[in-house]
């Protein structure tokens, strides 16, 4: 049985930059067949400044590896 817990855990929060600013919200996760994290997918924030790789429905696509740490906000190194 496969466990999805790292979804349950980061699924709807705010996503930030390591200078604090807002980048949207995490709307999915994308993962490799082998079971690790490849990429976030996240709702633009309408006032973000920042500028990420989009999806054909503009959603930040951000590599996993671009992940600073995981709390009460997800931080995106910048």
């Amino acid at each position: 049985m496969t466990n999805y817990e790292i979804g349950k855990q980061i699924g709807n929060r705010k996503a930030v930059t390591t200078n604090g600013d807002p980048v949207g919200q995490v709307y999915d996760i994308e993962i490799e067949t082998s079971g690790k994290l490849a990429a976030l997918v996240i709702i633009p924030d309408v006032n973000t400044k920042v500028t990420f790789p989009k999806d054909d429905k503009g959603r930040f696509v951000i590599p996993y590896s671009m992940v600073n740490a995981i709390g009460q906000y997800v931080v995106i190194k910048a």
